[in-house]
């Protein structure tokens, strides 16, 4: 991302660039944040109406997750394809 922000800014550019790049990152890292704490009140609910919630949850999000990952097809099953090899003395240089 700061590789992105920086990418094609001249020098004077750089603070506004900066600037956008903290802005970008202290907006990520407080969603980050906040769905870490959701996750941990989530995951240790006391038993209850919530925590039975919470249990139906995940194990409708696994029985999906298992279903897609049958219906995928295996790396066995996938066609091979010949990629012609490539020498160093094949790659161009820059002289």
């Amino acid at each position: 991302m700061l590789g992105d922000a920086l990418a094609d800014a001249t020098s004077p550019e750089v603070p506004d660039a900066l600037d956008r790049y903290a802005s970008r990152r202290l907006s990520t890292a407080t969603n980050v944040r906040a769905g870490s704490a959701r996750a941990g009140e989530d995951h240790h609910l006391p038993e209850g109406p919530e925590a039975q919630a919470r249990n139906a949850r995940m194990a409708a999000y696994a029985t999906v997750r298992s279903l897609a990952q049958m219906t995928r097809p295996a790396v066995a099953d996938l066609p091979t394809v010949d990629l012609p090899t490539c020498r160093p003395a094949d790659l161009p240089t820059n002289r």
